[in-house]
């Protein structure tokens, strides 16, 4: 008996949590809700040291109603590069090869623009530059083979 008890109660409650689920205010705040887009950085990787110069900065942006424009700058400084993303481009990548003006830790943010005018959240990413110059290594010199003597047939 209790069993029975038991069963109709829990039908009652998934029943009541259908119910709730398709309720119409539910339903208005996904229909209401704004994609927003979505930003990333693939290099360089957070903690990441590098020798002074060159750093490449790679970043991507997506948005369902498309990508116009996308910036890479310093918290709180200057933007240090833009770009403009193909036209109708769901996904965006951009990329820039920014010299950091001097040794030390930096951070970098990236955002986008969709087609309706509406800047996405900052990507951020973090990394060092060394104070020395890292020596290119080198290799052992290679040996040339002698050349195969003919042999008599």
């Amino acid at each position: 008996m209790k069993m029975q008890q038991l069963n109709r109660i829990w039908g009652v409650v998934v029943l009541l949590l259908i119910l709730t689920a398709c309720s119409p205010a539910a339903t208005q705040e996904v229909a209401n809700s704004q994609p927003e887009s979505q930003v990333w950085f693939d290099a360089p990787l957070p903690g990441s040291v590098f020798p002074p110069g060159e750093v490449q900065l790679i970043a991507h942006a997506a948005d369902e109603t498309g990508v116009s424009e996308m910036e890479f700058s310093l918290p709180g400084g200057p933007v240090i590069g833009n770009q403009s993303a193909e036209q109708g481009s769901n996904l965006s990548t951009a990329a820039l090869n920014w010299h950091p003006p001097e040794p030390g830790h930096y951070m970098v943010q990236f955002r986008a623009m969709s087609v309706n005018g509406d800047w996405s959240e900052y990507a951020f990413t973090e990394f060092d530059v060394s104070g020395e110059e890292t020596p290119a290594p080198t290799l052992p010199p290679v040996e040339e083979p002698a050349p195969d003597e003919p042999t008599p047939t």
